[in-house]
């Protein structure tokens, strides 16, 4: 997974995860964005391996059948 802390929009941030398809290609992805002040970087993690589980179960029920996507930055 990965983070945006207010980089796109000052006061918001993001923790998003890759869904991929059957032949590891990135196809969609599963974000979270909330006010900065509601989203402290304790609960960026927390929610990160929330998203990267998420996409993960979305992936393989799309057909991926490898090893989870690779983790970001997170």
């Amino acid at each position: 997974y990965d983070w945006d802390d207010e980089e796109r929009i000052p006061g918001v941030r993001c923790v998003a995860a890759p869904v991929v398809g059957h032949d590891r290609s990135p196809i969609g992805a599963v974000s979270i964005a909330a006010p900065a002040l509601r989203m402290p970087w304790e609960r960026v993690w927390q929610l990160g391996e929330e998203v990267r589980a998420a996409a993960a179960t979305i992936s393989r029920l799309l057909g991926y059948t490898g090893n989870e996507p690779e983790q970001g930055a997170g």
